[in-house]
């Protein structure tokens, strides 16, 4: 962050800059612990066993599309900080 507080951004690239959030880690820490006597729980009670897999499935899919959202906006603004020229056009 101190790099960029010192040289200047463009337009499009200080906005990109701005929408960067990585999120505080609490958003992606899985609350579902996983040991050795859980998962033969969840195996002998396949009720249990389904609703724990839904459950990581969904917690899972949002991490991804988060992760998936940074890369996008990293890349786009490493992209901006690359060809400056770019600013112009926009």
């Amino acid at each position: 962050k101190e790099y960029f507080l010192i040289h200047d951004l463009g337009k499009r690239a200080g906005e990109v800059y701005n929408e960067i959030d990585f999120g505080p880690e609490s958003k992606y820490k899985l609350y579902v612990k996983l040991s050795g006597y859980d998962v033969l729980l969840y195996i002998l009670i396949p009720v249990l066993g389904w609703f724990m897999y839904f459950i990581l499935r969904s917690e899972l899919s949002k991490s991804r599309e988060d992760t998936n959202k940074l890369v996008a906006k990293l890349e786009t603004f490493k992209h901006l900080l690359e060809n400056p020229e770019l600013e112009k056009m926009l």
